[in-house]
């Protein structure tokens, strides 16, 4: 079987949602990036379309975990409406997959982490409603994820064992340079949001988040973005200027951290969904390691339904060099482990 830990979806009932609203910032939802989305990348809603784009697969026994497809609610939406939403849509998340198990084995929720009481009741939501964990962004609202409102409630989800699947946000409105009033040329999103994951991952480390959860399910998608390349720099430079650099003597750090910054760093997970690039994959597993890798191909977002993502997050896999033990291991045997699902120990049987 191949799990596929990072496929997007916009349920119908969370489209019919949006569209009801009056207060959203483009005017009306056929403004909307979500809208555009949708119509763009129609597999995104048509369960049928993304059954077919996958038919090539079913040799793979292939499966999908579901999250939504951005951008995230606390953007745009007051966080007590959001998480009304919220909570409608996780319900529908979870008929999703007890309606389609051919197509879903898991799906991970939504949280409106910028409501803290609505975020933490939303946790017991989850669980109550069998989702193994939730996707939350690399900011809420403009916050860190190691604000004081936020933290606690990912150290909730740590204590229970719930995967926190974190996506990247950065919006387009938000520029580059001080000087322009929005990003250019795709920049906001082919680097800011890798640049947002990386520095998520590190703030999280700093808060001391890891040393006190150091099992944390904590999948960073995009293979951790820039941290398995820049490791060195990770390890070398922050040890020479951790809390003396001269260009910030003046600006307070208050790491948490009592283990060196990459050692919090690799307790991360990372995904291939890296449109076929090997080289990431390769420095990924190194980084990482072969049980913190996970098989995923941000399927559908290729506006061809699909089906090319996952082919060549496949090729890549199997181009990294990766032993049959490490690939069964990225392909299935992590996320089974990572979602609390019955492990395969031979053919047609499981423990």
């Amino acid at each position: 079987m191949i799990i596929d830990f990072a496929t997007h979806i916009y349920p119908q009932g969370y489209l019919k949602r949006l569209s009801q609203l009056s207060d959203l910032p483009w005017g009306s939802f056929d403004n909307s990036p979500m809208w555009a989305v949708s119509e763009t990348n129609p597999a995104t809603k048509d369960l049928e379309l993304r059954a077919r784009s996958l038919e090539s697969f079913e040799a793979f026994d292939y499966r999908q975990v579901i999250s939504l497809v951005g951008p995230p609610l606390d953007d745009f939406l007051e966080p007590k409406k959001a998480a009304e939403i919220a909570r409608e849509t996780n319900e529908e998340l979870a008929s999703l997959v007890r309606e389609h198990p051919e197509q879903f084995i898991g799906a991970l929720g939504m949280l409106i982490l910028s409501d803290q009481d609505a975020a933490t009741a939303e946790v017991d939501h989850l669980v109550e409603l069998g989702l193994p964990g939730a996707q939350v962004y690399s900011h809420s609202r403009g916050l860190p994820l190691d604000h004081p409102t936020i933290l606690p409630v990912l150290e909730d989800m740590a204590a229970r064992g719930l995967v926190i699947f974190l996506h990247p946000a950065k919006s387009a409105r938000v520029p580059d340079y001080p000087t322009e009033e929005a990003s250019k040329y795709v920049v906001w999103q082919l680097i800011g949001w890798p640049v947002a994951t990386t520095v998520a991952m590190i703030r999280l480390c700093a808060s001391g988040f890891f040393e006190r959860h150091p099992d944390a399910k904590v999948v960073a998608h995009h293979m951790g973005a820039m941290v398995p390349f820049f490791e060195g720099r990770l390890d070398v430079h922050y040890d020479i200027y951790a809390f003396q650099h001269p260009m910030a003597r003046d600006i307070p750090d208050d790491s948490q951290m009592k283990e060196p910054l990459i050692v919090n760093l690799r307790r991360f997970y990372g995904d291939t969904a890296l449109d076929g690039g090997v080289a990431g994959v390769v420095c990924g597993l190194d980084f990482f390691g072969p049980e913190h890798v996970v098989f995923a191909s941000d399927m559908p977002m290729d506006k061809a339904g699909g089906a090319r993502f996952v082919r060549i997050a496949i090729e890549a896999v199997e181009r990294s060099g990766a032993s049959p033990q490490v690939k069964q291991a990225i392909f299935e045997g992590n996320a089974r482990r990572l979602l609390n699902l019955p492990t395969v120990v031979a053919a047609g049987a499981v423990s």
